[in-house]
C-alpha cells in the first residue's frame, strides 16, 4: 500500500523548503506505485507552460511504467474519492 499526503504540498525549492505551497487536500492510496505517482503528478505546474504535468513527462513516473512496476495512464485505473470530513 502506497499512501501519498497531498494535503499541502511544497510546490517550489522541495524538498526541503522554504517554498511555495498549495493545499489540494487530498490522501491518495494505492497498492500500485506508478499510478499513484501518475495521478500526483497534476498537482505540479510545468514551469514553461503553467500546465499540470503530464504523467509521462517525469522520468521516474515513466521508468516505473516501462519497467513493467504499474500504470501510467489513468484512464486504466479506477479512481474512487472518498469525502472524508
Amino acid at each position: 500500500m502506497i499512501i501519498v499526503n497531498a494535503i499541502r504540498i511544497l510546490i517550489s525549492n522541495g524538498p526541503k523548503g522554504p517554498g511555495k505551497t498549495e493545499d489540494p487536500g487530498e490522501v491518495i492510496a494505492s497498492t500500485d506505485m506508478v499510478a499513484v505517482d501518475a495521478y500526483s503528478a497534476a498537482f505540479f505546474k510545468h514551469p514553461k507552460t503553467g500546465k499540470p504535468f503530464r504523467p509521462e513527462e517525469i522520468k521516474f513516473v515513466k521508468l516505473g511504467y516501462d519497467s513493467g512496476l504499474g500504470e501510467i495512464d489513468l484512464s486504466k485505473v479506477r479512481v474512487k474519492k472518498v469525502n472524508a470530513a
